[in-house]
């Protein structure tokens, strides 16, 4: 059975055998919430945008980002639309110093839903759907977000037995 968590910016899926852990900035506040199952995650991210901008803009600038820092990218079609799968460098030693990430993006009226799946479900020949479920079945609620200065729609913690 899924339920929602409400994230007060984000309502996020979640069901048996999944995890989820909030990433905080250095002011305190909530920025993005991982979903984890397994030895696959997916990090979730909303923004405001201006009519300008959308997941097609930001993936194009993403994936310069990628290459400028030394990894790989490919634009592809997945369950979600258009996303990229790159291989990104990380610090670890050498062997263990890249690991493959999906980015998914979803553009709305005013916002931008940002995935990024890492692990096991990243892989080109993975057949796990449930990072797409989650992605897809996740709800932007720029009305609700608490308001900052920049475009990143910040969270709030969940809501005891939430």
């Amino acid at each position: 059975m899924v339920s929602l968590v409400d994230l007060g910016g984000l309502l996020v899926p979640t069901g048996p055998g999944v995890k989820m852990e909030l990433m905080t900035c250095r002011d305190g506040s909530l920025v993005a919430v991982t979903v984890i199952r397994g030895r696959t995650a997916i990090q979730l991210q909303a923004f405001r945008v201006l009519p300008d901008i959308s997941w097609a803009t930001v993936r194009e600038q993403l994936a310069r980002s990628i290459r400028s820092h030394g990894g790989s990218v490919e634009e592809r079609v997945g369950r979600a639309g258009a996303e990229l799968q790159a291989v990104v460098r990380i610090q670890g030693p050498p062997g263990k110093d890249r690991q493959t990430v999906r980015a998914l993006g979803s553009d709305g009226p005013g916002r931008l839903l940002r995935g990024f799946v890492p692990g096991v479900g990243a892989a080109s020949d993975s057949e796990e759907e449930w990072p797409y479920d989650t992605f897809q079945g996740t709800v932007v609620r720029t009305s609700c977000a608490p308001r900052r200065a920049d475009t990143l729609i910040v969270l709030s913690p969940p809501q005891q037995g939430a």
